[in-house]
């Protein structure tokens, strides 16, 4: 955006949103703007979600602000290679620390320093690679955002979740935080997918 500059200082909306951008951002974190999320181009390959809506200095409506992940390396649900350690403020205080997926005969489970963690038929960037017909290449993930696992559905598909004593809930780029247990459907209903649910549950 476009800055003031006065003798070797710079002013303007956009250093106060930078600002307050770079105070809320920990170690390893890197947020960023509606503004500049939408001058992204269509093929730019770092993954980002929404991080949280706050009011910027200078206006009076709320506005989205982004994280984005910005390792290059796939993440593994075993390798712990990969940590998003600026989310460490968060963990400190939050109940929901792990999460457990169950897949047919396999078990992982998920901490704040392995999200995202990727679900989708993509072999070698999914972290639990799914076979179902109705799954996407990168049909969901799972992100750790202010003590909560929440689960992003980027398919074509959709994704149903069936969480305890509540009725299933369809998602299509969409996001759902992930509460106590339950039941996950790629691509098609809980009820119809056979042996290709996982199931969750909070530990």
């Amino acid at each position: 955006g476009e800055v003031l500059q006065k003798a070797d200082d710079l002013f303007g909306e956009t250093v106060n949103n930078a600002a307050y951008l770079t105070s809320i951002a920990n170690r390893g974190k890197i947020l960023i703007t509606e503004s500049v999320r939408s001058k992204l181009s269509q093929n730019f390959h770092y993954n980002y979600s929404e991080y949280d809506k706050v009011v910027l200095k200078g206006h009076s409506n709320k506005t989205i602000i982004y994280r984005l992940f910005w390792e290059t390396t796939p993440i593994r649900s075993n390798s712990g290679v990969t940590q998003h350690v600026g989310n460490f403020e968060f963990t400190k205080s939050s109940t929901y620390q792990l999460l457990e997926l169950s897949y047919k005969s396999k078990i992982v489970q998920i901490n704040f320093s392995n999200t995202p963690f990727l679900i989708g038929r993509h072999h070698q960037e999914s972290s639990l690679l799914i076979a179902s017909k109705f799954a996407s290449r990168d049909h969901c993930r799972i992100i750790y955002r202010r003590g909560k696992f929440i689960l992003s559905d980027h398919s074509t598909n959709g994704t149903y979740i069936n969480q305890k004593n509540q009725p299933e809930i369809y998602l299509r780029r969409e996001e759902l935080p992930l509460i106590e247990s339950g039941k996950i459907g790629i691509g098609q209903s809980c009820q119809d997918a056979g042996s290709e649910i996982i199931f969750f549950k909070i530990l």
